[in-house]
């Protein structure tokens, strides 16, 4: 059995381009839950400042999902820093609303187009990214939070095909990105449900992951003859 109201979403963003995703995301889950309960499925996604999140103890009952594209513009934060306040911040979500936080991994691609002529510089942002993500996975594994797996997604799929990078520009960027954090957390729900029968699993889960990635070719093949006719 569904419920009219899903647990609110928080969404602690960096950029303009992950609001929005989570805009899509919203749709996406509601259009979801209400297809399988043949009803009008409400969601709530309230979107925060990455760099502020406090209060946490609004977060009782709710998904909390993290971005953390904002240390790529904290430099001067040392990654052990970032560590400490990333592991802290699990615990703390934790203990205010018993439920795993997410982290969105950074994707470890940069437009070419974005300091073309700066080898360096490109190469230390490529590696900051490597290894923020990698904290997020350390913690993954400690069963401090769950994963988001963005970088990997566009890793398979390609930037360069989706015309993206870590920025995660583009209408095309931002469908399938909203697609897949809509089924990572739908898959979230519906494995803390346990009660739901087989049509109703797969009408949210939408084919899972070998769903979201027949939806991404789909999209760039139009994509790419919506190009060719103009």
């Amino acid at each position: 059995m569904l419920n009219h109201q899903i647990n609110p979403f928080y969404c602690f963003i960096s950029i303009p381009n992950e609001y929005k995703i989570m805009e899509l995301v919203a749709h996406i889950v509601a259009h979801r839950f209400s297809l399988a309960a043949k009803k009008d499925i409400s969601v709530d996604i309230r979107c925060c400042n990455a760099a502020n999140t406090s209060p946490l103890a609004d977060f009782n009952k709710s998904y909390v999902i993290y971005s953390l594209l904002h240390y790529l513009e904290q430099p001067n934060v040392e990654i052990s820093l970032i560590e400490k306040r990333l592991t802290k911040l699990c615990t703390q979500t934790i203990e205010c609303h018993n439920g795993l936080p997410y982290f969105i991994t950074i994707f470890q691609y940069l437009d070419r187009l974005n300091l073309q002529d700066d080898l360096w510089q490109r190469n230390a942002i490529i590696r900051r990214i490597r290894e923020i993500n990698l904290i997020a996975l350390r913690l993954s594994q400690s069963n401090m939070c769950g994963i988001i797996d963005l970088d990997s997604l566009f890793t398979r799929i390609g930037g360069q095909n989706v015309r993206t990078d870590y920025t995660l520009k583009g209408v095309t960027a931002h469908q399938i990105a909203a697609d897949f954090v809509s089924t990572v957390l739908i898959e979230s729900h519906v494995n803390f449900a346990g009660n739901l029968d087989a049509d109703t699993k797969d009408l949210l889960m939408s084919g899972g992951y070998e769903g979201i990635l027949k939806r991404s070719s789909q999209r760039l093949l139009r994509d790419e003859n919506n190009k060719t006719k103009n």
